[in-house]
């Protein structure tokens, strides 16, 4: 309840409840709510392959996560009018320190993460492999440790990329170029699973 009191040892009849959506991955999810009220609607998954997203009619299925304000997870044209998603940090004034490692930029001090996430359905593929690549472009405008990127599945597992790589970070502020990164998700085969970059 919004006015819980842990010194209370007695319920007064005063409690507040806030019924809504309390699930970050649904498209109506509420931030306020305390009390889940089974509302919550999701993105539809992907269930046919081959797949392809180009975020051109606004109509992703996917859901853009946001650290309570101290990020933005965006589709938008910024990246010289290519549609994409967009991951941002907020202010690094806010932040600890910076990381030398992605690990403990996502784990030290989880705070500051944009996310967008997916919802893959394949059920229908069971033995069978399947991939998925993206076009990866980073940059930073403070220091390039508070940028980090990473592909995880709905049970936080870090994927390791064909090129061996766990976490992403830029090499330059603003001139790194676009690559391809690809993922092995054969070993998802048969399930469903979100994919949260």
């Amino acid at each position: 309840a919004c006015n819980y009191d842990p010194l209370a040892n007695t319920d007064d009849g005063s409690c507040l409840t806030d019924y809504g959506c309390t699930d970050p991955l649904a498209t109506n999810y509420d931030p306020s709510a305390n009390a889940d009220d089974g509302t919550c609607t999701y993105p539809a998954c992907v269930t046919s392959l081959p797949f392809s997203e180009d975020f051109e009619t606004g109509m992703a299925d996917v859901t853009l996560l946001d650290d309570l304000g101290n990020s933005a997870s965006t589709i938008d044209s910024l990246n010289n009018g290519t549609w994409s998603w967009h991951g941002q940090g907020g202010s690094y004034t806010t932040w600890l320190t910076p990381y030398n490692t992605g690990p403990l930029a996502f784990t030290t001090n989880p705070t500051h993460i944009a996310t967008m996430a997916m919802c893959v359905d394949l059920t229908a593929y069971a033995g069978q492999p399947v991939s998925l690549s993206f076009d990866l472009r980073q940059e930073f405008s403070f220091n390039s440790t508070y940028s980090w990127f990473r592909v995880a599945d709905d049970s936080s597992n870090v994927l390791v990329d064909g090129s061996g790589n766990d976490y992403h970070s830029p090499s330059s502020a603003c001139t790194d170029a676009w690559a391809n990164v690809s993922y092995d998700l054969s070993a998802y085969a048969g399930t469903v699973v979100n994919l949260m970059f």
